[in-house]
């Protein structure tokens, strides 16, 4: 057997994963006979906010999801000088964009990012990346000036395949048998899947971010 179970697999991921990205595999879907080899992409953070939010000033507030349904969420909240954080508003738009504790010399920020429009025409434009890439260039400080930012903490996860995404965008003959890996192997190969799974926890004290691909 090539595969006995996906135990190993699965502890690969969850160790390069902070704990976060369990149980990515199945048994069944690494006994297939058919299966010759995994290829495993993981990564994460784990960091604390520049300048966290303090527990105290969590309250529950509405939060209206994507279909318009509202529900209580734990709102974090903090007030601060907008000479450490980047903004930029407009009639159509709020965008904030919150640094993470330096690590090894690298700075990364928390964009955050709330059309007034209908958020599902936003999310679904063909021209996604241009207008978020266009917005972000509009990030900007202003001395003395305070910030009220309300936040809500929240865990968000999913999983997928990629496989028909992939097909879409025109990557067809690696899923069939016109693929060619033979730099790979001398057996004949083609990507049966690409499945992703990825997790995100938002808290008080900072930003936990996982995803693998297999």
């Amino acid at each position: 057997d090539k595969f006995k179970d996906s135990k190993n697999v699965n502890n690969w991921i969850e160790e390069k994963t902070f704990n976060i990205i369990k149980n990515m595999l199945s048994d069944n879907q690494v006994q297939n006979k058919n299966v010759e080899m995994l290829l495993i992409n993981a990564l994460a953070i784990d960091m604390e906010w520049g300048n966290r939010f303090e527990n105290e000033n969590t309250r529950s507030r509405p939060f209206t999801k994507i279909n318009n349904e509202k529900i209580d969420v734990a709102m974090m909240h903090k007030v601060t000088d907008s000479k450490n954080i980047k903004y930029y508003q407009d009639t159509g738009y709020s965008l904030v964009s919150l640094p993470l504790k330096e690590y090894d010399d690298v700075n990364l920020e928390f964009c955050v990012l709330m059309p007034e429009e209908d958020i599902t025409s936003f999310i679904n434009s063909d021209t996604l990346d241009q207008n978020v890439n266009n917005l972000l260039s509009k990030l900007h400080t202003v001395d003395n000036e305070e910030l009220s930012i309300s936040l809500p903490s929240f865990n968000f996860n999913y999983r997928t395949s990629l496989k028909e995404d992939l097909e879409t965008l025109g990557i067809v003959d690696a899923f069939s048998s016109k693929a060619d890996f033979s730099n790979m192997s001398d057996s004949p190969l083609k990507v049966d899947d690409v499945l992703h799974k990825a997790d995100i926890k938002v808290t008080e004290s900072g930003v936990k971010a996982a995803a693998a691909t297999v």
